[in-house]
């Protein structure tokens, strides 16, 4: 299970740690490439409040925050390696597909010195005015889905239901495996 040096949550300190899209049904069109999206959802307006970075050195002062998709802790192989379609999310209009994925956010947070006294701060870096020990922030997301190859003939023009979801989270700059 992944683990990081920083604190995110959904809206404020204590919320959800990620965010979860359930697909609808929907029909492949009989027109449609292998590459191309087939289904995109709505805007995704969710409020990330990040705080507690820690493991402060002079040689990284700070946390860079990325939202990080398909987690391979938290996905499973259907939306992993689904041979057919390619789960993503398209973020501040850029759409992103890789597994374990680091999309930078633009967020950074000012790391807690934890010795030889826990939690302190020293020098502001991130803005290099004020200690930035939270930051809440509201990235422009929407999850994707596209075909990468076409069904077997006996499934094309069926409604496709699918059970596969976008996982969107919000974490520190580099996962532990």
């Amino acid at each position: 299970m992944p683990s990081w040096a920083v604190n995110c949550y959904q809206n404020n300190e204590g919320g959800a740690l990620s965010y979860i899209a359930t697909l609808p049904s929907f029909t492949i069109p009989n027109d449609i490439t292998p590459g191309k999206k087939i289904w995109e959802s709505s805007d995704i307006n969710i409020t990330v409040y990040c705080d507690k970075a820690s493991h402060w050195s002079r040689a990284a002062p700070t946390e860079e925050l990325y939202a990080w998709i398909k987690l391979s802790a938290f996905n499973s192989s259907e939306v992993l390696n689904n041979p057919y379609f390619t789960f993503g999310v398209t973020y501040d209009g850029v759409d992103y597909e890789g597994i374990n994925q680091g999309i930078r956010t633009g967020a950074c947070l000012d790391r807690i010195d934890q010795k030889p006294l826990p939690n302190i701060y020293h020098d502001p870096v991130c803005n290099g005015s004020v200690l930035q020990k939270n930051v809440s922030f509201t990235p422009a997301s929407a999850c994707i889905l596209k075909l990468k190859r076409f069904l077997p003939i006996a499934q094309q023009s069926i409604i496709l239901v699918t059970l596969m979801y976008c996982n969107l989270m919000a974490k520190g700059s580099k996962p532990a495996q």
